[in-house]
């Protein structure tokens, strides 16, 4: 059986140094966690309707009115949404109230 070599490591003042600004890193990116996030969102959201904003601006509708139809189109579409499911969920959900020790009973 060969003799093992030991092992030998070396930590230098770079690499203390390194490994502390990874970690500075690590908790400015942890820090701001909630600015990333949002800034990843915006540029989705811009990608996703720049297609319908150039197709409007070739329609002869400025740029920027453009975006704000597009804006209106879609909080009216989420507010209808809204609107036409809420009432018919409180209502069975009310319903499922009422009901819950028959059907527990059951």
């Amino acid at each position: 059986m060969p003799k093992k070599q030991p092992i030998k490591v070396t930590i230098t003042s770079v690499t203390i140094l390194k490994v502390f600004a990874i970690v500075l890193l690590l908790l400015f990116l942890y820090a701001i966690r909630d600015i990333v996030v949002l800034l990843l969102l915006s540029m989705v959201l811009a990608a996703a309707l720049d297609p319908w904003v150039d197709w409007l601006q070739k329609k002869g509708l400025p740029r920027g009115l453009g975006i704000a139809s597009i804006y209106l189109a879609l909080i009216s579409v989420f507010s209808l949404a809204v609107i036409l499911i809420i009432p018919p969920v409180l209502e069975q959900a009310g319903q499922l109230y009422v009901n819950f020790p028959n059907i527990i009973e059951e």
